[in-house]
């Protein structure tokens, strides 16, 4: 089963303009229209940003849930980044994969992309579940404890 938008919202991301294309278990693809606040000085697009598209990508592709209304929540405990080539847009494209894990934490690869299909960056990570959010059918949506 693949979905293409959650059923909650998260401020940081749809701050950013961030949008799920695809999502489905151990994958997700994300999207982003280029907007000038989102440059740099020198007119590129920042690297906060794509740091923060691959940190939420990577995090996103180990919490699909297969249930409509419930949420899986989990943390970054650790992502390194590598900046390839200038992120051009005039849009930016993220897809991550799980590559691993237990019960309680997971490994995950992201790479960004811009129109152009130029590998941009990638990154590895690894991410741990919330207590009881280990399972695929994740977790009733609390708005008081998205994060």
């Amino acid at each position: 089963m693949t979905s293409a938008a959650p059923d909650f919202a998260n401020p940081f991301p749809d701050y950013l303009g961030i949008v799920i294309d695809d999502w489905s278990e151990d994958y997700v693809r994300l999207a982003l229209q280029v907007e000038p606040h989102h440059t740099n000085l020198s007119g590129r697009v920042h690297g906060g940003l794509v740091t923060a598209l691959l940190e939420y990508g990577a995090g996103l592709c180990g919490l699909y849930c297969k249930v409509p209304g419930n949420i899986r929540y989990g943390m970054t405990l650790s992502i390194t980044c590598n900046f390839l080539a200038p992120a051009d847009g005039p849009d930016l494209f993220v897809t991550a994969r799980k590559s691993g894990g237990g019960r309680t934490t997971y490994f995950a690869d992201a790479e960004i992309r811009g129109g152009d299909e130029i590998l941009a960056a990638k990154s590895s990570s690894i991410h741990r579940y919330r207590t009881g959010n280990e399972k695929l059918e994740g977790v009733p949506v609390s708005h008081t404890d998205v994060g």
